[in-house]
Parts: C-alpha cells; sequence; structure tokens
C-alpha cells in the first residue's frame, strides 16, 4: 500500500507549498534573507513532492525508502500546523511587524522567542537532511527502474448512472415470484451471495416494484427498507423502522430493544407490510429483529439480504426453497454492462479490443461492482478507444476465482481502480471513509469538507476551489467509485452512498497511511501511530464509549462524531480544521469550547431530531473562529443565533433550520455565498433588505409564508431579489403559495 501513503504525502506538501509562498511574499518576512531561506525551502520540498508523485505509482516499496516517505509526511503535516497556527495568533493579536513561529514538535531544542531566521534554519535542515537521505537511500534510482501508471486526468467529467445493472431484470423477475407464490401466512424471502454481486440493488429494485405484488384489494399498508451492517445497532434499526411507519420515536429517548420490539409489532399486528433488512450478518440479530414482526394473516412479506449461507438459511426457517442464490452476471449481460458503460452502447467497441475485453471480463468473473469499477476506471479516459489502457488494465488484474476468497480476490478491482487516481482524487477517495457504513452522503458537505482540508489547491486559472472540488466529485461517481443516491432534475447526485466493500477498502488503506483513525466500541482502528490526523467516533446511543485520554488528539484535523460521547473532546483538539458533530447533545458548555478551535473552518451540527426540546445555543464566542467557512445547523431543531454572527466576515455558507432570527445587518457579511432556509416571517424588513447587500451570494433558500408576512416584506424581498440577479446569484429556492 505504499502508493497510497506517497501520493497523500505529496498531498501535503502541495497544502504546505502554498502557505509558503504566501509567508515568502507577505510582510512576516523582514528581511531579504529571510525570504530566499523560505524560497530555498520552498525548491527542496518542491523537488521531494516531484519524487513522491512519482513513488505514488509503485507497490511494495523497500523500508528504507517507505521509512523516508513517512518522515517527509510527519516533517510536512507538523510544519503546516505550526506556519498556520502562528499566523492566526499574529493575527489575532493584531501584530503586522513581526512573526514568530511556533515550536515544532520534532525539534525539542527551539523555544519560543528564537528570531525567525534561526527557526526557518532550523526547518530548513531538517529537509536538507532528508533530502541527504533521499540520496543515500537511492531512491531516484529506484523509480528510474520501476514501472508505473501515467494518468491522463479530465477536468471535468459529466456523470453517468453508475448503478444500473445490465440483466438484472430477470433475477428481479424471479425474485418477485418467489414473493407472490404462498398463501397469507408472513413470509421471508432471503437473498445470499458475496459482496459485490447486487444483493442491495437487487433488493431495492424489487422494492420499488413491490405495488406488483399485490392485488387491487389488498394493498400493503406500509414498506420500508432498512440496512443493518456488520456492526449493528439494532435500537437505531428499531427506530428508524418506527419512524419510517410515522411514530416520532428516537433512539435519545433511551427505550430498551425489547419495548421498541414490542412498540413495533403492536403497529404492525394489523397491517400487511413489506419491509426489506438489507446486510444482516448474524443469526441472533435477525432473532432479535424477526419478533418485531407478526404473522397476522394479512399477506406481509419480508427481504433479507446476506452475505452468509446459514444467516439467509435461518431468515427463512431452514427451508432452502425460500433462499435465492445471487449469481455472477452471465457472460452476455456482463459485456452489455461493461461495454456500454465504456462508449455508450455495446456495438460501438472497437473490433480490436474485443479480445482485452473478453479476458478482463472473466477476470471480473461477473460481479457487477467490478465490472463497474473496471469500466468506470476506462471510461473516465480521453481515449478510452486506445489498446495500451486495456492491456495495462488485463495484466493488472487477477482472476475472480467464485469458488476461493472472492472477497480477497475483489481487492484486486478495487486497488486496480486506486492506482489509476490521480493525485488530487486520493485524499478525496481516502476521506470518505469518516462516514459509517451504509450511510448516505450529502454531496455538499463533501465538496466543503475537501475545501477546507485543502485537497483542492488554488486553481492557476482562478476557478473558484468548490467549483473544482465538485468535478472532483464527479469524477468519483463517474469511475463508479461512490454510488448515487439522490439525483435532482438536472442529473446532478446530491447525494451517495459507499459500497460497503469499497469502504473497508478505504479503511484498510488509511490505517496503512495513518490518514484516518475509526474509533467506535470495538476499539480504535488506525495505523498504530500516536498523532492521528483525522478521526471519526462511531457510537450507538446504548454504547456511547468516551474517547481515552491516552489517545493524543492535538493533532486531529477532521473529527466526524456520529452519537459518540464527546464530553472533554473539544479542549483537546488544536489544529482541527473540519468538525461534524452528528447526533450528540451539544451543550451550551460544548458549543463555547468549539468556539475556541481558532483553525476551524468548517462546522455541521445535525441532532436528526434527538430532541425536540433541546435548544441549540450558538454563542457570541463564535466570533473567535476567523476562518469559519462553514456553518451548518440545517438539521437542528431548534436554534438560538447570537447577533454579532453577522462580525464573521470569513463565513461564506450559512444553513439554518427555519425559524431563526438573523440580524438586522446581515448585509455586512459580505463573503456569504450560501444561505438556506432564510425565513422570512421571522426576520425585519432591514434584514430580508440586507439580502440585497450580500453581492457574492450564489445560492438563496427563501421561506415565503403569505399569511405571516406583510407587504413591506414581500417589496423588501422583491428589492433585494432585484440586485443579486445582477450579481452572483445562480440557484433561487423560494417556497410559497404566493411570490410578490
Amino acid at each position: 500500500m505504499a502508493e497510497l501513503a506517497t501520493s497523500v504525502a505529496a498531498g501535503v506538501i502541495c497544502s504546505l507549498l502554498e502557505k509558503l509562498g504566501s509567508l515568502a511574499a507577505a510582510e512576516y518576512a523582514m528581511f531579504s534573507s529571510d525570504r530566499r531561506q523560505v524560497e530555498l525551502l520552498v525548491d527542496e520540498l518542491s523537488s521531494m513532492k516531484a519524487v513522491l508523485e512519482k513513488l505514488a505509482y509503485m507497490e511494495n516499496l523497500d523500508p528504507l525508502t517507505r521509512q523516508w516517505r513517512d518522515q517527509v509526511r510527519e516533517l510536512t503535516y507538523d510544519t503546516e500546523d505550526s506556519i498556520v497556527s502562528s499566523m492566526l495568533q499574529d493575527r489575532q493579536d493584531g501584530a503586522k511587524d513581526w512573526f514568530i513561529w511556533k515550536i515544532f514538535p520534532f525539534f525539542k531544542d527551539l523555544r519560543e522567542g528564537y528570531s525567525l531566521s534561526k527557526q526557518i534554519n532550523q526547518i530548513k535542515a531538517a529537509v536538507i537532511e532528508l533530502s541527504a537521505r533521499r540520496e543515500r537511500l537511492r531512491v531516484d534510482e529506484v523509480i528510474s527502474t520501476s514501472s508505473h501508471v501515467s494518468i491522463d486526468p479530465r477536468l471535468h467529467v459529466l456523470y453517468k448512472d453508475a448503478a444500473g445493472l445490465v440483466g438484472i431484470d430477470g433475477q428481479k423477475d424471479k425474485l418477485i415470484g418467489m414473493l407472490k407464490d404462498g398463501d397469507q401466512h408472513l413470509k421471508v424471502v432471503s437473498v445470499v451471495g458475496f459482496g459485490g454481486l447486487g444483493k442491495t440493488t437487487l433488493a431495492n429494485l424489487v422494492y420499488d416494484a413491490s405495488p406488483t405484488l399485490q392485488h387491487h384489494e389488498h394493498r400493503f399498508d406500509c414498506r420500508a427498507f432498512v440496512s443493518v451492517s456488520q456492526r449493528p445497532d439494532i435500537n437505531g434499526v428499531l427506530c428508524i423502522l418506527l419512524r419510517m411507519f410515522g411514530g416520532s420515536i428516537t433512539p435519545s429517548d433511551n427505550i430498551n430493544v425489547q419495548l421498541l420490539v414490542s412498540m413495533l409489532n403492536k403497529h404492525l399486528q394489523h397491517k400487511r407490510y413489506f419491509i426489506v433488512i438489507d446486510d444482516l450478518w448474524n443469526e441472533s440479530d435477525w432473532h432479535t429483529i424477526r419478533c418485531a414482526f407478526p404473522d397476522n394473516n394479512s399477506g406481509s412479506r419480508l427481504i433479507v439480504t446476506t452475505r452468509i449461507d446459514s444467516v439467509a438459511l435461518d431468515c427463512c426457517s431452514n427451508r432452502r426453497e425460500y433462499v435465492y442464490p445471487m449469481k455472477p452476471l452471465e457472460e452476455e449481460y456482463s459485456r452489455r454492462l461493461f461495454l456500454t458503460r465504456i462508449f455508450g452502447s455495446e456495438d460501438a467497441c472497437p473490433e480490436y479490443l474485443k479480445e482485452a475485453s473478453a479476458e478482463i471480463l472473466r477476470k471480473c468473473g461477473g460481479l457487477p461492482l467490478a465490472i463497474n469499477v473496471v469500466s468506470g476506471f476506462l471510461a473516465s479516459k480521453k481515449t478510452p478507444e486506445r489498446k495500451e489502457h486495456w492491456d495495462r488494465v488485463q495484466s493488472s488484474l487477477g482472476t475472480i476465482d467464485r469458488e476461493f476468497e472472492p472477497v480477497k480476490q475483489m481487492s484486486q478491482i478495487l486497488n486496480l481502480s486506486y492506482m489509476h487516481l490521480p493525485h488530487h482524487l486520493r485524499a478525496c477517495f481516502l476521506h470518505l471513509g469518516i462516514y459509517p457504513e451504509d450511510r448516505e452522503i450529502m454531496t455538499d458537505d463533501l465538496v466543503k469538507q475537501w475545501v477546507a482540508e485543502d485537497f483542492v489547491p488554488c486553481s492557476p486559472h482562478r476557478r473558484d476551489r468548490e467549483d473544482v472540488a465538485k468535478d472532483y466529485f464527479n469524477e468519483l461517481v463517474n469511475r463508479s467509485i461512490l454510488q448515487p443516491v439522490d439525483i435532482d432534475y438536472k442529473d446532478e447526485v446530491l447525494s451517495c452512498r459507499l459500497h460497503d466493500m469499497m469502504l473497508e477498502f478505504i479503511l484498510n488503506k488509511s490505517a496503512d497511511e495513518n490518514f484516518i483513525a475509526v474509533m467506535d466500541r470495538f476499539g480504535v482502528r488506525s495505523g498504530g501511530t500516536s498523532k492521528i490526523r483525522r478521526l471519526s467516533l462511531q457510537s450507538d446511543q446504548e454504547n456511547r464509549v468516551p474517547v481515552p485520554e491516552a489517545i493524543i488528539l492535538t493533532q486531529v484535523r477532521s473529527l466526524a462524531t456520529f452519537g459518540a460521547c464527546i464530553d472533554g473532546v473539544f479542549s483537546r483538539l488544536k489544529f482541527i480544521r473540519v468538525l461534524v458533530v452528528d447526533r450528540c447533545r451539544m451543550t451550551l458548555d460544548n458549543m463555547v469550547g468549539v468556539c475556541l478551535l481558532l483553525q476551524l473552518r468548517y462546522l455541521k451540527i445535525a441532532f436528526d431530531m434527538l430532541d425536540d426540546e433541546f435548544d441549540l445555543v450558538v454563542p457570541p464566542e463564535i466570533l473567535n473562529l476567523r476562518s469559519l467557512e462553514t456553518l451548518d445547523i440545517t438539521d437542528v431543531q431548534d436554534v438560538t443565533l447570537t447577533k454579532k454572527i453577522a462580525d464573521l466576515s470569513s463565513l461564506r455558507h450559512l444553513l439554518l433550520p427555519l425559524e431563526v432570527v438573523l440580524p438586522d445587518d446581515i448585509g455586512r457579511m459580505k463573503s456569504l455565498r450560501t444561505i438556506r432556509k432564510f425565513d422570512m416571517s421571522k426576520n425585519s424588513v432591514a434584514c430580508i433588505n440586507g439580502l440585497g447587500e450580500l453581492t457574492n451570494l450564489r445560492d438563496l433558500q427563501v421561506r415565503f409564508d403569505d399569511t405571516w408576512n406583510s407587504d413591506q416584506k414581500k417589496v423588501a424581498l422583491c428589492s433585494a431579489l432585484q440586485k443579486l440577479a445582477g450579481e452572483n446569484l445562480k440557484h433561487l429556492a423560494i417556497i410559497s403559495e404566493d411570490v410578490c
């Protein structure tokens, strides 16, 4: 997995080089000699970056070269953290004529107060030592004698449907036939097969077609589709089912599993229901969930998908005739899916590629996920018809043996996709590992997080970094790495999901390079180093585990918490840029703690209806966050927002729930690009007029309730929109029955 670490290390250097360039040009460099030292440092790091980019396409690096790479990465991380920290401190102190760098963790003899020149020289000495080691290890010779894959990245890849499976209609008809057969007793049908065969896709298709299973006089009263996953939160699964059936229950109500099962059983007692239980891993979970589904002679139906044959049989009361075994795609359908994905139709494939195509498909073994990933890679080429691309893929793949270790063999397919990712996509790809299994991920969240993490460099063509990040997202979709979930009328992907095999692949890669650490009730999954750079805390309501004091958090750049215990965590953070707090109660003390995270750029808080009575207070201390670009509190029921929010000049995206009162002087927030759920009924005429002063606004969503809005407010809104129409506004949504 050496190619992963070298690629990420090169990306870290790229981010650092931007900051050093700014430093050399800024007034901090008081003397020309200091500026010259910074320029020499930039030159040396640029040379290292070029070496790392070449190493990124090589596997199985020798231990000494790998150690050199890791030292470069850690030196770069620590240097960037110190530079940014010092710049922020300098700006806060109001100093304009001096620049003091903070202590570097790897230079124990440095103390605050050293001159700028001495500290630059110390850093440069460390970089030069690493360069000397590179020469002693003959790293460049290793590169010149090893083969590597060069990438020809596209600037923008238009979205194509990556989820459709050719040939699945026959499987769907067979499964529907199994569900239709039988009497009015509850019937459970299991779909079994290893990862990548398309079990979830098939279950989704049958779920969407479930109205065809019912006669006119016997309609399903309720339907639900829920994922369990390998490490399930059964309490959460049952709560989701109850909510899908109209209940108001939430995990925070702390109701035990037995009571939830009883409530669900009672709710379904006199109903005809159709439910899909996706990705079940063990019999004990099934025995618990099964008790919630009454056999009430109403013709109800259940589908269970699983990778494990014994689980599939258990769900069907050991009746093999109710188990549907997923088969790999037949040769004809494999070919159609593969070639249509690349060329638009099966017939468009050139004759000279048919032999290579047949060999690649033989190695894919009829696995839809493998076919989608490989075809997505070839489709991403500017010239997909070039035979050398196909020959390279053919030689890179092993053969999928359906009898022996299919999951292990599948990793070859996924590794091929990763190896051919351009440098600029690799960190974005690995960052997806912060989200839990089966999580629906919003596109806008990823785009803003990637920008906040500096995964997206400044464009030489002055393109907006968020637009570039959206291109990155489209590339990952086009390569079938991300599976689209919600698509709007313009065919833009609004949300996506990772296949669980892809997530497992990402976590294995990340652990090798210490890119992301995941902590849940089963422990910490990381690369085993003391410095964690990105942390995902994942817990269910019954198993909230605090972060042990032994885990050092000062170096964490991104923290995502999903139902986890966050008490005392924020005071241990220092260099964090991205913070996601999901299903965790944010007290005022916690919010004040967040407001001390001076480097924070992205903040999202989502209660997910945890507690209707809980009020999130955004205090005046938020003005400390001078680098904050995104504040997303859309998924919080009740919010009290400080009136001083207008002083947060760096804020670009403000996403709110309804009924939030904004200050009258909102027009001073000139950096704002996005305002979501601006509530006309709660805000003043002055505030509405202020919208017209936000000349950088690109995305505006307004709630207009004609019952509660005066004529003055209507006039103010029309006036503001007229002003914005001549500026940068691209997206306008007004939720209203009557406007102007």
